[in-house]
This record gives C-alpha cells, structure tokens and sequence, in this order.
C-alpha cells in the first residue's frame, strides 16, 4: 500500500470521526468489494459473505476511534472480517450441535420395544460373564475412560482392553440368533 493511500485513509478516518458521513462511506466504498471477495472467498455464499463484509465495517463504525492512521486499514479490515468469519463459523457448527437432536428422527414405538428388548438380552448376557469382566463392560458401557477403568480397578490398562475385546466377541457371538 503506498504512502498516499495510507494518507488518504487518515484524512477519510479524520472527517468520520469528525462526524462528516461522507469520510465513512468513501472508506466503505473503497474497500468494500475486497472485503466482499475476501469473505466470499471463505464462505462461498454470496448472503453470508455480504452479513460479514457489513459486519465488518460495523466494526470499524465503532473502533475507529482507536486506529492507527499510520498504517493501512486495509490489513485491519481484513483482520476484522476475518475475526467475523471465524464467529460465523463457530456459530454454525455450536447451531448444527445443538440442533443435531432436533434433526434425528425419534425412534417409533416399535423400535423403542426392539432397543429395550436388545438391552436386556445385553444386560442378561452379561450375567454370564465373570466379575471382573462384568464389571469391566458395565465401566466401559457408561462411557468411561479405558484409562479411568484401569485406574478405578486397578488393573493395567492392557487387561481393561483385552477384557473388553473378548467380551464384545463373545456377545456378538451370543446375540447373533437374536439379531
């Protein structure tokens, strides 16, 4: 960026923060369309790309107060518009989490008979079991660390591991008539 471009940007930030409209809005018109690509860029849909550019210089709207006119606002824009892009996407991911129950389909009535019915052929297989196997399973079915098991039972983690493995082979093979 050349000094007269730097020079200019301090006389536009000058008169917006001396209330003149006019200072802000060439600013906006300015770089505007890089912000624009910049965000498209990253998001790859035009009305998402154009809520973080005006984001954007929302946030220059409000810190404007506090920029150095001696360098280029043109790294700052994009550093703002970054910042926004990365909330944006936080956001979608926390949104899809959170709505990710909504979206899976609740299991019918009929199904929930046939999940109950598979649980409690697990749970009477397990009987059969030893107790230190048995134990072991109901530790790893509450979704407890191997690490934590091992811990808890005091029995090397290579043990917890080989237990669960033989005791998955040996349900399977119980439960296949059922299955």
């Amino acid at each position: 960026m050349s000094t007269n471009e730097i020079e200019r940007d301090a006389k536009l930030i000058e008169r917006a923060l001396n209330y003149d409209e006019g200072g802000f809005d060439e600013l906006h018109t300015i770089y505007e369309p890089g912000v624009f690509r910049f965000a498209y860029f990253y998001l790859m849909n035009r009305e998402d790309a154009e809520e973080i550019t005006q984001n954007t210089f929302f946030t220059l709207s409000r810190k404007l107060h506090t920029v150095d006119t001696s360098k280029p606002i043109k790294g700052l824009l994009f550093s703002f518009a970054y910042g926004h892009i990365r909330n944006y996407k936080r956001n979608i991911k926390m949104e899809s989490i959170e709505n990710f129950h909504e979206r899976v389909e609740k299991p019918s009535q009929e199904e929930k008979v046939i999940i109950d019915q598979i649980q409690s052929l697990v749970l009477e297989e397990l009987k059969n079991f030893d107790p230190e196997t048995r134990i072991t399973l109901l530790e790893h079915l509450e979704d407890k660390e191997l690490s934590e098991i091992s811990e808890t039972l005091k029995t090397p983690l290579g043990t917890i591991k080989a237990r669960i493995c033989r005791a998955r082979e040996t349900l399977r093979k119980r439960l296949r008539k059922f299955l």
